[in-house]
């Protein structure tokens, strides 16, 4: 658990932990790969961008246990991480904003619901990009990408509106 505080991995190899929980203002640097066998845990409480938690490794984080993004909070991608939601596994986004820089994967046969419990719509910004490859369930009353989504997989909107404004190729079904 990183709270308020920052890991930094650089020894050159991959790492993997039961579970990974990045919570508060804190930070997860470095260049080795990680991967969390159970829950990856994503957590922010602060409502100023300034409170962000932040990814900015180079290597990649892989939720292979599933993952959970909530908290108010900015979470912010960095440039060079790319953060996978491995397949077979539930990403729930149920809070809060994202921030992706480098790349989010949504594994073929994994499942990104973007479900909000009290905001009206969510944001994910940023120049880098949302990779779905398995099935994207937006709920609520709607989900904005100001950073570039690509589909090859599947896009289920069952309420609301999927705001799809920063560009993106789409090969798969909506």
């Amino acid at each position: 658990s990183i709270n308020g505080g920052s890991l930094n991995l650089s020894t050159g190899s991959n790492h993997s932990i039961n579970t990974f929980n990045l919570t508060g203002t804190s930070y997860f640097d470095g260049s080795d790969d990680l991967t969390a066998n159970g829950l990856l845990d994503w957590s922010t409480s602060g409502l100023d961008y300034n409170n962000r938690s932040r990814i900015r490794t180079s290597g990649t984080v892989t939720g292979a246990g599933g993952m959970t993004l909530s908290g108010a909070g900015y979470k912010e991608l960095g440039t060079l991480p790319t953060l996978v939601n491995q397949s077979g596994q539930p990403a729930n986004w149920t809070e809060g904003r994202i921030q992706i820089d480098g790349t989010f994967i949504n594994e073929a046969g994994a499942t990104f619901n973007s479900a909000p419990i009290s905001e009206s719509r969510y944001e994910v910004i940023g120049s880098g990009a949302f990779n779905n490859q398995g099935d994207f369930i937006s709920t609520g009353s709607g989900t904005s990408f100001e950073a570039t989504f690509n589909n090859s997989g599947f896009v289920d909107v069952q309420s609301g509106t999927l705001y799809l404004r920063g560009g993106g190729t789409h090969t798969g079904d909506f």
